[in-house]
């Protein structure tokens, strides 16, 4: 598998992980998907998976024009409040995913504001880096969701939300811990 294919297959999996969770939804507790919690902000599940899905489509229609604009994004609301609609857009950025794995790794151009009201200026990258990028940032989002997730009762996997890498520290600590040899030097 070449590096670009990998992190195609990382994001989808995210993506994939992602979608399981949301479909397991009692639809009797569909209101836990759009309702806003305020000990995060007063975002909802829905809020955050809207938001990581316009940043994969940001990608995925930027990549194709060589320009890719993070902060340009949909922000389309019925996303954010009916989880039919959200989980039909993960399984169309999911396929929109396997398309890019047949590029090549393009460079690309991007914006993403780091302060208020700055003007519009593109960067160079490429769409490993992107596709690297966004895969954090779904992580991210992905704990926060987990907390929803948590706070509604509802059962969350472990390494759900979970960075690769923490989730191989923990593995390390704990395998450590077992056998009581205490000679790693944690980050």
């Amino acid at each position: 598998m070449n590096s670009l294919s990998r992190f195609v297959v990382g994001n989808q999996f995210l993506l994939k992980q992602l979608h399981a969770k949301l479909s397991a939804i009692d639809t009797q507790k569909h209101t836990i998907y759009s309702a806003a919690i305020p000990i995060v902000g007063g975002a909802s599940i829905g809020a955050h998976l809207r938001h990581i899905l316009d940043f994969y489509s940001s990608l995925y229609f930027g990549v194709k024009k060589g320009k890719i604009n993070y902060d340009a994004r949909q922000r389309n609301p019925k996303i954010e409040s009916d989880l039919g609609s959200g989980l039909l857009q993960l399984s169309t950025n999911i396929e929109q995913l396997a398309e890019l794995s047949r590029l090549d790794n393009i460079p690309v151009k991007i914006f993403s504001a780091i302060q208020l009201n700055e003007e519009l200026h593109f960067e160079q990258s490429n769409l490993i880096r992107e596709l690297q990028s966004v895969h954090s940032h779904t992580t991210h989002h992905m704990a926060i969701i987990a907390i929803i997730l948590k706070l509604n009762n509802m059962q969350v996997d472990e390494d759900f939300g979970k960075a690769p890498s923490t989730i191989q520290y923990e593995q390390e600590l704990k395998s450590m811990l077992a056998t009581n040899t205490p000679n790693r030097v944690a980050l």
